[in-house]
């Protein structure tokens, strides 16, 4: 693993662990959110990649995902708009932890 891949494994460990949006844990480590963002984005694909393809039971056990909807807005700066397909609507903040983010959608989205 080169040097820089394995400060940024380093960092969005540590940020993962903290709890902190991406945006407050950059500012704190002295980094950039966005490059922050994308090297959780990568190290993440890079690791589901390594994962076998083989589905186990707790996958096949879940419906498989349905389109989400996502609306741009004007009133809001730096934020989006998701639209459920029960109607529910969520404002998300542009800088946001993705993984947290897919929780809450299959939250929302099964609470049908």
């Amino acid at each position: 693993m080169s040097t820089a891949k394995q400060k940024w494994a380093r960092l969005v460990r540590e940020w993962r662990r903290s709890g902190a949006t991406a945006a407050q844990y950059a500012r704190s480590a002295g980094v950039n959110a966005g490059t922050l963002s994308y090297w959780a984005w990568r190290l993440g694909r890079e690791e589901r990649a390594a994962e076998p393809t083989t589905k186990t039971s707790a996958s096949r056990a879940q419906p498989p995902a349905e389109f989400i909807e996502v609306v741009a807005t004007t009133g809001g700066r730096g934020r989006f708009e998701v639209v459920l397909d029960n109607g529910r609507r969520v404002f998300v903040p542009d800088e946001f932890d993705g993984a947290a983010l897919g929780r809450l959608l299959a939250v929302l989205e099964g609470q049908r």
